[in-house]
């Protein structure tokens, strides 16, 4: 499943080149003293690193996964967190939601290589002030650092109204089934049979059956083809985003991520 997922992400490029400096090579607004990296790749990490340096900021530490970053975070704390969605251990959103549990006024982005609205949507409700593809060019991507040092948000209006649609159509629904109806739901989009889904359970398949016709009625479908799709068109079928749902407290995405 993981393998074919990873298969289906749209690669958005790797990041270029050096940022060109407007104004003699100093920083156009005082940056956050502490800059976190997160990137399972070493040479993202460095390349990322060197444009924080370049801008004025301090890159304190960098991380290649969750876990990792967690530790470092405990011990040396940043003003500003930089992270791929994509990590070994999880993703960049539960990530961010960790270090904003223990420090609120963390500022965060994602500077991914993929592009997805579930991604999206997940690290705006995590707080973060904006999600970045690596295709962006190393000026965008210093500017877009001066933003997100001043506290501003980088989501346009399109990008907020699709997380939230994203979140009303996929997440809340999810949501609302149980841990057990979930399981039901996560075979059936692997086109498992009621039987399979009942051994793997260790249920009878009449009781599936049941969860079968609860689920269809929660989401709003009518059909097992149709809860596929609609599981398949939220990225629901991604382990990067299903963790991120089933751990996260039920929310308002309708604020402002700051808050």
């Amino acid at each position: 499943m993981a393998d074919r997922t990873a298969r289906r992400r749209r690669k958005a490029g790797t990041l270029q080149g050096a940022p060109r400096s407007t104004d003699g090579g100093e920083p156009d607004r005082e940056p956050p003293a502490r800059v976190a990296i997160v990137d399972p790749h070493p040479l993202a990490r460095e390349k990322v690193a060197e444009i924080v340096e370049a801008r004025g900021g301090e890159a304190i530490w960098t991380a290649g996964a969750v876990q990792d970053a967690l530790d470092r975070a405990s011990k040396s704390p940043p003003d500003c967190v930089i992270f791929e969605f994509g990590l070994p251990d999880g993703s960049g959103a539960e990530l961010l939601g960790a270090l904003r549990s223990a420090r609120p006024l963390v500022r965060g982005v994602a500077l991914s290589g993929y592009d997805q609205h579930a991604y999206r949507a997940l690290t705006y409700a995590a707080g973060g002030l904006g999600y970045l593809t690596k295709a962006v060019g190393a000026d965008s991507f210093a500017a877009a650092l001066r933003e997100v040092w001043a506290g501003r948000v980088l989501w346009t209006f399109q990008e907020i109204a699709m997380a939230r649609a994203w979140w009303r159509r996929c997440a809340e629904p999810w949501r609302r089934l149980s841990v057990r109806q979930r399981a039901v739901a996560l075979g059936v989009g692997a086109h498992l049979t009621n039987k399979e889904i009942a051994a793997r359970l260790g249920l009878c398949e009449s009781t599936v059956k049941g969860y079968l016709a609860e689920i269809l009625g929660k989401i709003g479908v009518s059909t097992r083809d149709e809860l596929v799709a609609w599981m398949k068109a939220g990225d629901l079928t991604d382990p990067l985003v299903r963790p991120s749902l089933d751990q996260r407290d039920p929310t308002d995405v309708s604020g402002d991520p700051r808050a």
